[in-house]
């Protein structure tokens, strides 16, 4: 009887790890960049609201009119307050593990990634800015909860 008891219990618990060290499911975000007709850079949305301890990935999107001077993506204080995973451009992958990046630019069109988890709940401001002499810059926030 002992014996049932404890090859269950043994069971349940191996099933239990297995289930846990499963991944979180990812959560797919779009930030798209592109020149307004002013020139100044306009972006799909201004804020974003997300939940601790939740796994996401910025897509950070350029439209192909960036008027040749590219656009760079900057939020300290997400990236200061999230565990960080990958960084993805091109098809090319660097896995952070935990270590940080200051911005993402780019200055053509394409698409920068970066998955990570926020770790600490707070409003964390982002701003997107183009290379115009003086910089264009419009700024958004993350909501995180």
């Amino acid at each position: 009887m002992i014996g049932k008891f404890v090859a269950t219990t043994l069971l349940a618990t191996g099933m239990a790890l297995s289930v846990s060290a499963q991944p979180a499911p990812l959560e797919e975000l779009f930030l798209e960049v592109a020149a307004g007709q002013d020139g100044k850079p306009t972006i799909s949305q201004d804020e974003f609201r997300l939940a601790k301890n939740e796994y996401y990935r910025l897509n950070f999107v350029c439209a192909d009119d960036a008027d040749g001077t590219g656009f760079q993506f900057e939020s300290v204080s997400l990236l200061s307050n999230s565990h960080l995973r990958v960084v993805s451009a091109e098809g090319q992958e660097i896995h952070m593990q935990g270590l940080s990046f200051h911005a993402l630019q780019c200055d053509e069109a394409g698409t920068i990634r970066f998955s990570f988890y926020p770790v600490r709940s707070g409003t964390f401001e982002f701003t997107v800015q183009d290379h115009a002499e003086p910089a264009n810059i419009i700024k958004g926030r993350f909501v995180v909860e």
